[in-house]
């Protein structure tokens, strides 16, 4: 009996490949949840890590010696004298009278047509010294030996006062205009007594003129301004100096004389407890993003069931509670022995909040506010609170600390699901082919028994 042999077709080999592979592939959306949920705990240690540092370099800074004995200077009139502090002056009250500002000497030539005048070359011979001041005249600072500055021939004055300029020699040369005329002025570069100084000419006439000798008379150079150190006192102890900058006459502290007069500048150097306020400041901001870092990753929401990433994780929770303790902790033998004495408040979510007021009064004693954040005592319960934190968190982010140790445990993890991955995803490479070739195969015959069917239906066909 003949057999009909008919309804025979192609496959879709993609369409089964894909969908084999589907389920094939199912253990791999379990690793990628693995990946993912590990790279968020590895993000989330991170970022304490992170805060974890800007906390102890807060700490730091508030166990720094010269953090306590930072000061700040201030003059009754900025105008006659200006004054900084260096951060290390003796706090105090000093009265400082400016008799005369230190000057620097100071030639004008005679008229000159035009600064393209000529006025011919040679060498300006420039001496410095002290005036004296029975005679008027120069006595040469034999320190200082007498510097020759080569004029060119046929300078005009402009090229003159380049050729001075260009010397180096301790002296400016300007032009200055004097109605439809030109005056060349110079000056010496520093101030003080002992920068007075003359100019010899060994030239043409014209470049002679410019010869200046101390207590002589010249029609042609005149002194428009003398020489001189500054003369004030501080508390009725009278002193003098070369410039009107003075540092380290008053310990700590750089003073500007800018303006002489009768009455005296009182200088009041104080602690600066703006450094110090802001210091603190600092601190309670890295506590508290650190604190709220903490809440939000370690929480459980009961209502909801929901729970943060590292909800449960015996590493932050260790820190957080070690962070805690120093925080509550009391320092041995301060006058402030606790923050809250600082008026540093902890509340209930675990925050710091400043009580202005409090702190304020502890910023006018800051020895004792150094005594409760940096003192170095023998004993851990004598150490300031600001040192424990540093070294605390010195150790947690150590090489052997806890942060690291969750860290590479989680690396650890990482690499480990990821090779997994990848030798999951190698064999899935092979399995994708060998179902391919399978019915990719089998395509192949259902297409030659569809041809054989169609060749056989024909056949009965034409039988009939």
């Amino acid at each position: 009996m003949a057999t009909s042999v008919s309804g025979l077709t192609t496959i879709d080999v993609n369409s089964i490949v894909s969908q084999l592979m589907a389920v094939e592939r199912q253990p791999l959306t379990a690793m990628k949840t693995s990946l993912s949920g590990i790279q968020t705990k590895l993000s989330a240690f991170g970022r304490l890590q992170g805060q974890l540092s800007a906390l102890q370099s807060a700490a730091k800074a508030l166990t720094r010696t010269e953090r306590w004995q930072a000061t700040t200077a201030t003059s009754s009139d900025d105008a006659a004298v200006k004054v900084a502090s260096a951060g290390t002056a003796q706090p105090g009250t000093y009265q400082l009278a400016v008799d005369a500002l230190a000057q620097r000497q100071a030639l004008a030539s005679q008229q000159w047509s035009s600064a393209d005048a000529l006025v011919g070359g040679g060498t300006l011979r420039l001496q410095f010294g002290s005036i004296d001041q029975g005679s008027g005249t120069l006595v040469a600072d034999a320190a200082r030996p007498e510097i020759a500055i080569t004029i060119p021939a046929d300078a005009t004055l402009a090229q003159v006062r380049d050729a001075i300029n260009a010397a180096g020699a301790g002296i400016r040369a300007s032009l200055v205009a004097d109605g439809g005329s030109m005056r060349l002025a110079i000056r010496a570069d520093d101030t003080g007594a002992g920068n007075a100084f003359s100019l010899a000419i060994d030239g043409d006439p014209g470049l002679a003129t410019l010869a200046y000798t101390p207590g002589t008379p010249s029609p042609s150079m005149a002194l428009t301004q003398a020489s001189a150190d500054a003369s004030f006192s501080i508390d009725g102890l009278a002193l003098t100096s070369s410039t009107n900058r003075l540092d380290g006459v008053l310990e700590g502290v750089a003073i500007e004389l800018r303006r002489a007069g009768p009455d005296p500048v009182s200088i009041e150097i104080g602690s600066d407890t703006a450094s110090m306020r802001s210091a603190i400041d600092d601190f309670v901001s890295a506590w508290n993003a650190l604190n709220s870092s903490f809440a939000e990753l370690t929480r459980y929401d009961a209502a909801t069931g929901t729970a943060g990433t590292l909800q449960g994780n015996r590493s932050a929770i260790s820190v957080q509670q070690q962070l805690r303790q120093v925080l509550s902790a009391s320092v041995d033998g301060a006058a402030l022995a606790r923050l809250s004495d600082a008026g540093l408040s902890l509340q209930r979510d675990g925050s710091l909040k400043v009580d202005s007021a409090r702190l304020n009064e502890a910023l006018a004693q800051p020895a004792q506010l150094r005594e409760l954040f940096a003192a170095s005592g023998a004993t851990d319960a004598a150490r300031g609170l600001a040192r424990r934190f540093d070294a605390l968190i010195g150790a947690v982010l150590g090489v052997d600390g806890t942060m690291t140790g969750a860290t590479e445990a989680l690396q650890g993890q990482k690499q480990r699901v990821t090779r997994q991955q990848e030798a999951f995803e190698t064999r899935m490479t092979l399995v994708e082919a060998r179902l391919r070739r399978q019915y990719t195969a089998l395509d192949a015959s259902l297409a030659q028994w569809s041809s054989a069917s169609a060749f056989l239906s024909s056949r009965f066909g034409e039988s009939k």
